[in-house]
C-alpha cells in the first residue's frame, strides 16, 4: 500500500513539474513573440505617432523581458525540474534510511544475551 501512495505522489510531482515547465515556456515564448512583433511593426511605413507607440511598447517589453520575464522563466523552469526530480531523490534517500534502520533493528533482534 505504501508503494501505491508513493507512486501517486511521484506522478503528482511529475505533473506539477511539467506544468511549471510548460508555464515557463509559455511566458518566454509570449514575450519573444511580442518583442518580435513590435520590431517588425517598426519596419513598416507608419505615422510618427504609431512609431512612437511601437517604440514605447518595444522599450517596455525589453525592460520587462530583462527584469521580470527572464527571472520568472528561470524560477519556473528550475522549480519544474526540481519537482520532477525531487520525489525520486527523496524516495531513494528514504529507502537507504529504511534499509539502514532495518539492519540496525535486525542486529539488535539477533543479539542473544547470555546473562
Amino acid at each position: 500500500m505504501n508503494w501505491i501512495k508513493n507512486h501517486k505522489n511521484f506522478n503528482l510531482s511529475v505533473w506539477i513539474g511539467l506544468a511549471l515547465m510548460l508555464a515557463a515556456l509559455t511566458v518566454w515564448l509570449f514575450s519573444i513573440i511580442e518583442l518580435t512583433s513590435n520590431e517588425i511593426m517598426l519596419t513598416q511605413k507608419l505615422s510618427i505617432e504609431e512609431v512612437w507607440r511601437y517604440e514605447g511598447s518595444l522599450n517596455w517589453w525589453k525592460v520587462a523581458y530583462n527584469t521580470a520575464i527572464i527571472p520568472t522563466t528561470a524560477i519556473l523552469a528550475l522549480s519544474g525540474m526540481l519537482s520532477i526530480t525531487s520525489q525520486s531523490l527523496f524516495s531513494r534517500l528514504i529507502q537507504k534510511d529504511s534499509l539502514k534502520n532495518f539492519e540496525v533493528t535486525l542486529q539488535q533482534a539477533c543479539k542473544i544475551d547470555t546473562d
